[in-house]
């Protein structure tokens, strides 16, 4: 019989140990807070392109069910559960953890809720402005 092989599962901190010994420190800080300002521009453009007022029976179904309903809830839903997933060891690590799935995660769940929106449309056999009905 052979023996059992330890490993860690993907994406633990031992993977992330032997990047960090070559990365310094300054870079990686630099490439998350790129990455969170890329991501609270793409947010707010998508705020400003989905966030209409409906004035249709489609656009009741997209934006207010669709994004505003599933979209926001979801944003909420999946903030509180990412944030906890992983016990962040002080409330310094939390607070900044629960921004950044706050700002990563609305453009997503917006967008989701869009798609369900427009889904949701087809499904009830309502058109949109710019359905024509060929394929």
């Amino acid at each position: 019989m052979r023996p059992q092989l330890k490993r860690d599962p993907l994406g633990s901190p031992g993977d992330l140990s032997l990047v960090s010994e070559h990365v310094p420190l300054a870079l990686v800080l630099a490439l998350r807070i790129a990455l969170l300002l890329s991501f609270a521009v793409f947010g707010l453009w998508t705020c400003r392109r989905l966030f209409r007022h409906a004035s249709s029976r489609y656009e009741q179904l997209v934006y207010s069910y669709g994004v505003k309903g599933w979209g926001l809830s979801m944003w909420v839903a999946m903030t509180i559960i990412l944030t906890h997933q992983s016990a962040p060891g002080s409330l310094g690590d939390l607070a900044f953890k629960a921004g950044a799935m706050m700002i990563i995660n609305l453009p997503f769940t917006l967008w989701g809720g869009y798609m369900l929106g427009r889904a949701m449309a087809w499904a009830f056999g309502v058109e949109g402005p710019n359905d024509t009905g060929a394929a």
